[in-house]
């Protein structure tokens, strides 16, 4: 950590890309413990200087099988395995205010591992499969997540301490963020999602459909309404129970061992509806 943080914060002082939009194809493999996808994301660049290089943060155990920018191949001109960072020069320069289009297919899959410990890999199990959008793309830029957090093991490395975990209230380049997801705009997209065709499917938006074919279940999702990134998918063996109440259609997927308290839910689901109507304005959600 204390060597990330050295090494790459300049990475802070360059153009910042922020993800805006996403297309992505994603198929979950629970008996592999694998997953393939493929995505369109668009990028902006939001600073007020030009970009010339793309950095990229990605997790362990995955496989970049292509990546584009339109239709050029890019070539990593650094890559650190230490911290899976992948460092590209960019074909054209990306001036403030313009975007570019990036495409990415790769796959991520657990081999020869356990799924217990200190890190049981949660966004891929044989059933239960759940992790946050960034287990599987990159973040972009400097990834602050991997910097030392302890004070006094930041002081063995000749590190500044951390004031606050906060930025300060008059910290230009943060006002102008999502605080923790520094490398994002507030984001729309459209998801399909495929999985063994026992398994419910879990995903952010509003599910447009579902089908099952062969052994696959797929579903397609669509995130109309800008969102912060904090994007989730899921894959697991659930008993599901849809229902409508007024205006508002919601699901609730439970273990099948577990489905005496969903009447519990469904009470807590309508009362909280009413209240955010009656109190708190429109209920801004028309899926839950």
């Amino acid at each position: 950590a204390a060597s990330y943080e050295k090494k790459y914060q300049y990475i802070n002082s360059l153009a910042q890309l922020k993800i805006k939009s996403l297309d992505l194809q994603f198929d979950f493999y629970p008996e592999l413990r694998k997953a393939e996808y493929e995505t369109k994301i668009i990028l902006k660049n939001t600073s007020g200087i030009s970009a010339d290089s793309l950095f990229l943060n990605f997790e362990s155990f995955i496989e970049i099988q292509s990546l584009k920018v339109e239709d050029k191949d890019l070539i990593p001109s650094k890559i650190d395995d230490t911290f899976n960072l992948y460092t590209y020069k960019l074909p054209e320069i990306v001036r403030p205010g313009d975007s570019l289009i990036l495409f990415l297919k790769a796959i991520k899959l657990y081999e020869v591992h356990t799924q217990s410990g200190s890190n049981p890999q949660p966004d891929l199990m044989y059933n239960g499969s759940f992790g946050g959008i960034r287990e599987y793309l990159p973040i972009v830029g400097y990834n602050d997540e991997k910097e030392l957090k302890e004070n006094r093991k930041r002081a063995d490395y000749q590190l500044p301490v951390l004031k606050n975990r906060l930025p300060e209230i008059s910290d230009e380049k943060a006002l102008q963020e999502i605080y923790g997801m520094p490398d994002s705009d507030w984001v729309t997209g459209t998801l399909t999602i495929g999985t063994a065709a026992d398994q419910e499917i879990i995903a952010p938006g509003i599910k447009e459909r579902e089908w099952i074919k062969g052994e696959r279940k797929f579903a397609q999702f669509s995130v109309e309404s800008s969102a912060p990134f904090c994007w989730y998918l899921g894959s697991a063996i659930m008993a599901s129970s849809q229902k409508e109440y007024g205006q508002l259609k919601y699901q609730i997927l439970s273990s099948p061992k577990h489905v005496f308290n969903r009447a519990h839910f469904e009470i807590a689901i309508e009362q909280t509806f009413d209240f955010i109507n009656q109190n708190l304005g429109e209920f801004p959600y028309e899926e839950i």
